[in-house]
Order: structure tokens, then C-alpha cells, then sequence
């Protein structure tokens, strides 16, 4: 691969790593917003699957505009470097924003540890699941 090219490879695998990652249940792990995670990554499949029922999974960005956006983690963003947003707590100690660490809000958290935060850690500093945001609406 050229030189040239690595910025937009380096952008590419951070976009995918995020569809792979449950952040907005466990904290964000490389500064994602929990835009892309995997869990609505799976709703954004089932979205697809209901809309066009014949087609295969890989027929998907070829179909549909905003699947394809969302897979590139474009959809309604500047860019895919979502760590601009520090709304979703951390789990990484690596990472360039170290102020919002989820262990402060697990630690905090009046809820059964056995079962963690209700609604993940996308609900940190929320009483109430109503009150949990979706970060990037």
C-alpha cells in the first residue's frame, strides 16, 4: 500500500472496529460516540433485512444510501473521528480524553453490580432509562 493511502485505511479500520464493539453498553473504548457500535450496527441490519427481504446481506450498500453512510461511519457526521463527542465514558486508559473514565461512573452508580449499569454505560449519570441519551441524535 502506498503512503499515501494509510490515513484513509487507518479511518477505514477504526470504522469497522466500531461496528464490532458494544460501546454504548460497555464505554467507549477508542473514543467512539457509540454511533456505529454493534448494536446498532444489528439494528441497522434488521432495518435492511425488513426493507428489502430477498436481497443478501453484501446487496445492502449497493441498495440502500444511508446503510452505506452508516457502514462508513458517515451518517450525519463531518467526519468518522467521533472522539470529538466525549458524551460516552472511556474504558481506556490509552485513551486522548481521560476525563470521563467509565469506572468513575460505575463506581458512583447506585445500581445491583451483579447486572451492571441499567442500559449500559451510554445511561452514566442517568437515574432513569427514559433519560438515556442516544449521543449522536
Amino acid at each position: 500500500m502506498p503512503p499515501r493511502q494509510y490515513p484513509y485505511a487507518q479511518d477505514g479500520l477504526q470504522c469497522a472496529a466500531q461496528h464490532l464493539a458494544y460501546s454504548s453498553i460497555t464505554g467507549s473504548i477508542m473514543g467512539e460516540s457509540g454511533k456505529y457500535d454493534a448494536f446498532e450496527t444489528t439494528l441497522q441490519i434488521l432495518r435492511m433485512k425488513k426493507k428489502y427481504p430477498k436481497a443478501m446481506p453484501f446487496e445492502f450498500v449497493d441498495l440502500d444510501d444511508d446503510f452505506r453512510a452508516f457502514m462508513d461511519c458517515r451518517l450525519g457526521l463531518q467526519a468518522t473521528h467521533a472522539w470529538t463527542r466525549r458524551e460516552l465514558c472511556s474504558q481506556s486508559t490509552v485513551a486522548p480524553h481521560k476525563e470521563f473514565l467509565c469506572g468513575d461512573c460505575s463506581s458512583s452508580h447506585k445500581s445491583n453490580r451483579a447486572f451492571g449499569i441499567p442500559g449500559g454505560f451510554v445511561c452514566c449519570g442517568h437515574n432513569s432509562l427514559g433519560d438515556c441519551p442516544r449521543l449522536w441524535d
